[in-house]
């Protein structure tokens, strides 16, 4: 093996040996610390979530208690005010009447006619089209084309209604989309006053009339509103004339995104979020049909036909997985649990359930709460990926160095022995004048001075051998 590889094997086992076992301790390290930061990350963000759920659902449902409450005390108020007037006897001076026709008509309708947000109907392209409203005047519709004359006892009766519907929307005139009353002669008031009622309606063949006739108490549906084709919570409830027989129905919709605005999901969340409102029917004969999906947070679709009921949806707890929840809405208890969810990992948090009453329930999935977890460790994996780089051009760099330092020390060293190598052989060969001119300023160059006084005394040496044999002959021969 030549001495230039030697020295190359050598100078690259003392760079690389060193370099290379701080790069594995430095990599072994950070990989310790990116495990750490992500799994003590982990551990943090899933007990923060797990207790600000917590404390989210508990809110909403106060909330949701609230809301009901308000939109239950406005129906009696409301049905209060209708008896009320229904039990008097019609007033000399009625207030003005505006019917259904009246408000497509510029002569006719209500001078303070506004459009808002919250009314807009959709247009057959799918556009949403405002719908002009009157919040001084409600709307009177008479189903089966009956006469104002007919009725006109009872018209003068619930003239004054505005004022009441009024006063009770100003309450909180987000939550409240529209408040009516159905008669059972086939008088329809509405509130805030609008036009565009098909001929075809009666709102006695409407479910919410028929159902709070039959049960005779306060109810509630979820159906698809006449006016704007979206999705309603009603509250409806039956009113009785002063004789106790039934009079008809007083109603209010409520436009059911008005339950989630109050409900603050963290930012970071609120894009994949569900949330929803429940109710449990623990006497339910299907226990897939047992926990009832009454709301969702979600953008729904406008219907084409408000004649068709509203389907229901249930969340199917039969599943072994929600095993515990459902232990926990037997209970009462509200609890946040890790359940898989349309395929992936969601944080379900859900509200304490009373007896045939709505709770929250938010679903988050887990991917988002751990974001951040898995954004620290992707961050570490880059930082080690760098650390890669970095080491492997470092890497090139030493060897190169390593290959070209071999290289030119080498040279300094065989270049001064190839010297005393050819001058040895010149030295064999009797050459006592050659000389090797070594300028190394080490070892090297005292070994050519050394070599340079070699051959003056072997030359002298020569000498006297060859003057000790001339010597000798002369002296045989006397």
């Amino acid at each position: 093996m030549k001495f230039r590889t030697k020295l190359l094997i050598l100078l690259l086992t003392i760079t690389l040996v060193p370099l290379s076992l701080s790069f594995l301790s430095q990599r072994t390290s950070m990989l310790h610390f990116g495990k750490r930061l992500a799994s003590d990350t982990h551990t943090q963000l899933n007990s923060s979530a797990t207790t600000l759920l917590h404390t989210l659902v508990d809110d909403f449902a106060r909330i949701l208690n609230r809301d009901k409450a308000m939109g239950l005390l406005t129906l009696q108020i409301q049905a209060q005010a209708v008896e009320c007037r229904l039990s008097s006897p019609p007033p000399e001076h009625p207030e003005p009447i505006f019917f259904s026709a009246d408000y497509a008509s510029p002569q006719n309708q209500p001078k303070d006619l506004i459009t808002t947000q919250k009314h807009r109907r959709p247009a057959k392209d799918g556009t949403l089209t405002p719908i002009p409203v009157s919040y001084s005047q409600q709307v009177i519709f008479l189903a089966e084309r009956k006469k104002p004359a007919e009725v006109a006892d009872e018209l003068k009766q619930i003239s004054s209604m505005p004022e009441v519907y009024r006063s009770l929307h100003d309450i909180q005139p987000d939550l409240f989309l529209w408040q009516y009353t159905a008669l059972e002669s086939g008088i329809h008031s509405s509130y805030p006053g609008k036009g565009g009622y098909p001929d075809s309606y009666d709102p006695r063949q409407r479910q919410w009339y028929q159902d709070a006739v039959f049960k005779g108490e306060p109810t509630q549906q979820i159906l698809t509103d006449l006016t704007t084709r979206s999705l309603i919570l009603t509250l409806a409830k039956p009113i009785y004339a002063g004789d106790g027989h039934l009079a008809g129905v007083t109603a209010l919709d409520i436009d059911y995104r008005q339950f989630f605005t109050d409900w603050s999901i963290p930012a970071e969340w609120a894009d994949d979020t569900e949330s929803m409102i429940l109710i449990y029917h623990e006497d339910a004969p299907d226990p897939g049909q047992q926990l009832e999906i009454l709301l969702r947070n979600r953008s729904e679709d406008h219907a084409s036909d408000w004649r068709i009921p509203v389907e229901h949806e249930y969340l199917d707890i039969t599943d072994p997985q929600l095993q515990d929840l459902q232990q926990d809405l037997l209970n009462g208890n509200s609890a946040v649990r890790k359940i898989i969810y349309r395929g992936e990992e969601s944080l379900w948090a859900y509200g304490a359930r009373n007896v045939d009453e709505p709770f929250p329930l938010v679903i988050v999935p887990y991917q988002q709460i751990i974001a951040p977890a898995i954004n620290a460790e992707n961050y570490v994996n880059q930082q080690i990926s760098r650390s890669l780089t970095i080491s492997a051009a470092l890497t090139i760099i030493v060897v190169a160095a390593a290959i070209l330092l071999a290289i030119s020390r080498s040279r300094k060293v065989t270049y001064p022995i190839m010297q005393l190598a050819t001058a040895a052989n010149q030295l064999s060969d009797g050459d006592f004048e050659t000389r090797v001119d070594i300028r190394t300023g080490d070892e090297l160059e005292n070994l050519g001075e050394i070599f340079n006084g070699i051959g003056s005394r072997l030359k002298e040496r020569e000498q006297m051998k060859q003057s000790l044999e001339l010597a000798k002959e002369i002296q045989q021969q006397l």
